[in-house]
């Protein structure tokens, strides 16, 4: 008896001490969550996040996407901006809070899995690295981005399939696991990798298991999980379907415009920019990709680690796609990776539960001081805009409110600007239209399939419109065109870009300052006149204006 008394209380210490563990885990997954993102909150909308809340702004006045205003990306993306405008106002902090929210969520369905996989010290440590990843501005985390709101029903899609009973039962799980995973596509295609992946997981457990009607019951999964991304999918190709001359622009914006991007990019100049992003964020995550790794070696966890380490692969494949390998694209992966580090590292607190105080805080600092240490210049930068500069260097992001103002003051909310480069934050900002549809300078000038066609309306649509405002551009990243000087023209006559238009303002870079020189109407003329050598090479922009 006596034995037995001192078993239970040696349990009993063990299992509080175990929840002393996950209780300091979950506090220091909130205040990591928030500390790592409150320095980004104000970062200036980048180009993406500009089309997007562009694209959003214009459906909330009665536009239609793809028919009115061109983007590659699945139409979901617009809604949680159009709920950000809604709700919080057209801000860039609102936009980053219902990012926020929406990552909230995330990180608790990643904690969910880890839960059901590897018990509660698991959860809170998958939560603790998604925490850090997610929110890394080595993948742009602090972006409003695609791959970050495709996360949440890419994830809940897999703990609906691990919810899922054995057997021929759990229908309505595999329909719910069908429907998330077709609305993670509607937000970023590549999460087709995943859908892929859970489709495959559904039939291989199904024809592992006992009894004769194994393939009648993989048969039935994968009917449920087609029904469920059939049931997320047709409203929205209603929604284009039903609208006049919408059909089109859609299915020409979702699907051949990034068919064509896909196939741009050749195997070699993939595998270099795959090499210069994992140096890029090496510094950081090493302790992670380490702690990932061991999941598939200690005993114990390999047969658990085995699942998700294929649910991983199918995610990098999804990275992969096109081989541009940008810094966001990794943002698919971090799920995964968390979830594994998440095993290896419950199992190897497991043995440190005498000491539970030092085992969470040596947990803390492996996952969480490297990227502290490697983006401490960002954390501890003087404003939102030095950030800004830090990472996209010349991209007017900064400068983008104020050329906003000048618009707005100097035009009717019913004239058009016209943006040759990829500024579209300019005219979320600025709360005007587009003169033409295309609001990204790179889909007219990349040269892929179908890029003609564009090109030839987009200069139609300048025309007819006569837009008050005409933004000419030169910087690689947004125009991905040869450099010129303002007033050429670029590189096609026809469109009368500056015409009878007056040059206002020149925004000139200067890279020792590593800030835009701003120039005013008399001063920016004659340098325009006097064709300084100076604006060949370097950004610049040039914003004219149509007299009364």
């Amino acid at each position: 008896m006596l034995a037995r008394a001192r078993f239970a209380s040696w349990v009993a210490v063990a299992s509080d001490r175990s929840a002393t563990q996950t209780r300091l885990l979950w506090l220091t997954v909130l205040v990591i969550f928030v500390a790592l993102r409150l320095p980004y909150l104000h970062v200036p909308f980048e180009r993406d996040e500009g089309g997007y809340g562009y694209i959003a702004q214009r459906a909330l006045l009665g536009e239609v996407p793809y028919r009115d205003a061109f983007d590659q990306k699945p139409p979901l993306i617009f809604v949680p901006y159009a709920l950000a405008f809604v709700t919080l106002g057209e801000s860039v902090v609102a936009v980053h809070l219902v990012l926020w929210v929406w990552s909230a969520c995330t990180l608790l369905v990643v904690a969910a899995i880890g839960r059901r996989l590897g018990g509660p010290l698991a959860a809170a440590a998958a939560a603790l690295v998604f925490a850090v990843l997610s929110a890394s501005p080595r993948l742009l985390g602090f972006t409003a981005n695609t791959e970050m709101f495709m996360l949440l029903p890419m994830t809940a899609a897999l703990w609906c399939a691990l919810r899922a009973p054995s057997g021929e039962r759990g229908g309505g799980w595999w329909f719910l696991c069908g429907a998330l995973a077709g609305t993670a596509c509607w937000f970023k295609h590549v999460a087709l990798t995943s859908a892929l992946a859970l489709a495959a997981y559904a039939a291989v457990t199904a024809l592992r298991a006992p009894g004769a009607r194994r393939w009648r019951c993989a048969l039935a999964r994968l009917a449920w999980l087609g029904a469920g991304v059939l049931c997320a999918s047709a409203p929205i190709v209603a929604f284009f379907a039903l609208r006049e001359g919408a059909l089109q622009p859609f299915i020409d914006g979702v699907a051949r415009y990034n068919l064509a991007y896909v196939q741009s990019v050749p195997l070699r100049t993939g595998l270099t920019n795959l090499v210069h992003a994992l140096e890029t964020q090496a510094p950081a995550f090493l302790p992670i990709w380490v702690l990932a790794l061991a999941a598939l070696l200690l005993p114990g966890v390999r047969a658990t680690a085995s699942l998700l380490a294929l649910w991983l692969a199918a995610l990098a494949a999804g990275t992969s796609a096109g081989f541009y390998f940008r810094e966001h694209y990794f943002m698919q992966i971090v799920p995964a990776l968390a979830l594994l580090a998440g095993l290896a590292a419950a199992t190897l607190l497991e043995r440190l539960k005498p000491r539970p105080v030092l085992g969470a805080t040596a947990l803390v600092l492996l996952v969480a001081a490297p990227t502290v240490w490697a983006d401490r210049e960002l954390l501890l930068a003087e404003s939102p805009a030095a950030i800004s500069r830090e990472i996209y260097g010349p991209d007017p992001f900064p400068e983008s409110e104020h050329l906003a103002r000048i618009i707005a003051a100097g035009s009717r909310p019913d004239e058009t600007v016209f943006i040759l480069g990829s500024e579209p934050q300019i005219l979320l900002l600025a709360r005007r239209k587009s003169a033409t549809r295309f609001i990204f300078a790179h889909t007219l000038m990349l040269g892929l399939k179908g890029s003609e066609q564009r090109h030839a309306s987009a200069v139609d649509e300048v025309r007819a419109a006569r837009p008050r405002f005409v933004l000419l551009e030169w910087q690689p990243d947004s125009v991905l065109e040869t450099a010129g000087v303002p007033g050429l023209r670029w590189t096609d006559p026809r469109w009368e870009a500056t015409g009878d238009l007056e040059l206002e303002w020149l925004f000139v870079w200067d890279p020792r300052s590593r800030a835009y020189r701003e120039l005013e109407r008399e001063a920016a003329r004659s340098v325009v006149a006097a064709g300084a050598e100076d604006l060949r090479e370097t950004a610049w922009l040039a914003l004219y204006r149509r007299p009364d």
